[in-house]
């Protein structure tokens, strides 16, 4: 919590610290993930102006130096900070942009986030079937190209922003669930959830046979459709 005094000291001590190591090898990446983790501090506290005057220098870094990944988090962060703004047409362009890096580093998570945002922002326009769209893209992603990501940080993040694009777009159905014909939006909102509740137990599943040293149950697909099936029934009676 960046509202805490101590919490913001050492966040930004250490921030400095990265700072003063751009002349080192390496330290130019450093010190732009820097740039970033202070306006994200600046974000955190409401201070979008300043977390906004920090990144669009390191954005000129890092589109010189064609580091696509850390102009796509740059560009998320700046995205993030348009749309908090109320700046959905800037904000949309930095989505846009991220999105097209992210593709070019074949970076998922930034790939989940762009999608998502751009939701959002079609969200902000009330153009519901764009924002639809948007965060079927993210759930894609999250179905072709989590399984590849390896890394338990990256693993971490993963399945926090897996849960955002799901929750969206259930909450954009429960909004719609009113119009059309009856069922309609109601269906896809069981769909959706069931489909992430799939997924978590997949993981679990996946997750608890590593422990053990083995590979992931042949039956694996049988004991999901019999949970599923079960919570049918459950929903039936």
């Amino acid at each position: 919590n960046f509202q805490d005094p101590e919490c913001y000291s050492r966040a930004m001590e250490c921030f400095t610290t990265y700072l003063n190591l751009k002349k080192r090898e390496g330290g130019a990446d450093l010190s732009l993930h820097a740039l970033n983790g202070m306006a994200g501090v600046y974000v955190d506290q409401g201070r979008l102006d300043e977390a906004k005057a920090l990144l669009l220098p390191a954005l000129d870094k890092v589109k010189t130096g064609k580091t696509s990944a850390l102009a796509g988090m740059t560009l998320l962060n700046l995205a993030t900070i348009a749309l908090k703004k109320g700046e959905v047409a800037e904000a949309e362009r930095y989505y846009r942009e991220a999105q097209a890096a992210a593709k070019q580093s074949n970076d998922v998570l930034q790939l989940i986030r762009a999608a998502y945002g751009l939701g959002r922002c079609s969200e902000r326009r009330n153009d519901d079937g764009q924002a639809m769209a948007f965060y079927n893209e993210a759930l894609g992603v999250i179905e072709s190209a989590g399984s590849r990501i390896a890394n338990d940080t990256n693993r971490a993040e993963f399945i926090s922003r897996s849960r955002e694009p799901f929750q969206a777009l259930i909450e954009l159905c429960y909004k719609l669930s009113g119009k059309g014909p009856p069922g309609t939006f109601e269906r896809e909102i069981y769909r959706v959830s069931e489909s992430y509740r799939a997924r978590s137990f997949m993981e679990y599943l996946t997750k608890r046979s590593r422990r053990k040293g083995a590979r992931p149950p042949d039956d694996a697909g049988n004991l999901i459709a019999d949970k599923l099936n079960g919570e049918r029934l459950t929903l039936l009676k």
